[in-house]
């Protein structure tokens, strides 16, 4: 009897990982009367270099389309964040009310002389929106990351050669669909015991590391839909699938061939976008991943190629006036002080002004 169980148990957890169909980042597209081959690639939101282990045709596909396809356009994040009344939500850490605050005002601008180097730190340091918008880094992490997230480095790539750029979501969608993704499902689900095996030695997000690692999408979708409830796979995955995968079909239809980066959970399986995409009438394949001198120093010279950008935008306040190359926005800030932030996207690098009441 236990011997038949072990073989049942054995027979559940093969079945459950020889089914699979869905190995690989880079996929291709093509067929359905396309004339041009378009690229998906999975990605993953961080710094970290498990997200650029890029291969010759990584860049190859980048080089051979006409535009670039992202979940949203960084360009447009901050026009339509700080617009929105969850701002604080959606940028968690990097909120003005989670800045760490040290009473610099209190001390610093009494009826003092005023503390130079304490200005000076004030002064020189980052906008809290820096890090979040152009590099996602951990500094603890900083010998392990790359110069950007990947979905910035596809973004760049794209702005240095002068492709279009693609929304394929709306951020007020991707935002309601968020909040209903955090609605409790009927019933909690319970992890699985081969879940539960696997993270007694591991933490579930080194194991995704891990599956992301061996571009295994079968196993990050089956420890995402372990570990997530219903509702959450419904709103967060699946809707957005959907979304994505019209958006992308109708781009296509244009004769427009596109390399399409979005998060890789939203690829495998029936209800994934890569299947949807079949659906449609599309062929979609895994291409091979070629690691080699070639691929590393085309990852060195995406990052090192700088676009020439004209200072055509000219910000005015009742004390100042400067042109910069793309929008100045008003961000939130502490008391006393007015914080004034430019991202400059193409290249990764920002402007910010720092103005300081040295008196109240």
């Amino acid at each position: 009897m236990k011997q038949l169980s072990f073989l049942l148990s054995f027979f559940i957890v093969t079945s459950l990982f020889s089914q699979e169909k869905y190995q690989g980042l880079l996929w291709e597209i093509s067929g359905n009367g396309t004339q041009k081959k378009s690229y998906i690639y999975g990605n993953m939101h961080v710094s970290g270099r498990i997200a650029f282990h890029l291969g010759e045709e990584f860049f190859n596909a980048i080089k051979s389309v006409d535009a670039i396809a992202l979940e949203s356009n960084p360009i447009m994040w901050l026009d339509e964040i700080l617009g929105s009344e969850y701002a604080n939500n959606y940028l968690g850490n990097y909120a003005i009310s989670n800045q760490q605050y040290k009473g610099f005002y209190q001390e610093v601008f009494k009826l003092k002389k005023i503390d130079n180097q304490a200005l000076a730190n004030e002064i020189s340091a980052d906008h809290y929106l820096a890090n979040w918008l152009l590099y996602r880094e951990n500094k603890a992490n900083s010998d392990f990351e790359e110069e950007t997230f990947l979905d910035m480095f596809i973004y760049q790539a794209a702005s240095k050669n002068n492709k279009p750029i693609y929304s394929l979501e709306n951020f007020e969608k991707t935002n309601l669909l968020s909040k209903l993704a955090l609605l409790p499902d009927l019933e909690e689900k319970e992890m699985p015991d081969w879940l539960k095996k696997m993270t007694k030695e591991k933490s579930s997000y080194d194991l995704i590391l891990d599956a992301y690692r061996a571009q295994d999408l079968d196993m990050i979708d089956s420890i995402q839909s372990a570990l997530s409830s219903d509702t959450y796979l419904k709103y967060m995955l699946f809707d957005r699938n959907v979304i994505m995968a019209n958006y992308i079909d109708s781009i296509i239809k244009t004769n427009t061939s596109l390399f399409i980066g979005i998060g890789a959970a939203h690829l495998p399986k029936n209800k994934g976008v890569i299947n949807l995409l079949r659906q449609k009438g599309y062929t979609v394949k895994a291409l091979p991943v070629t690691i080699s001198k070639k691929s590393k120093e085309d990852i060195e010279n995406f990052h090192k190629k700088k676009k020439q950008l004209p200072y055509n935008n000219t910000f005015n306040t009742e004390f100042f006036a400067l042109s910069v190359p793309g929008k100045m926005y008003e961000t939130p800030s502490l008391n006393h002080q007015r914080l004034f932030f430019s991202p400059e996207l193409t290249n990764g690098s920002s402007f910010m002004i720092n103005q300081i009441s040295t008196y109240h």
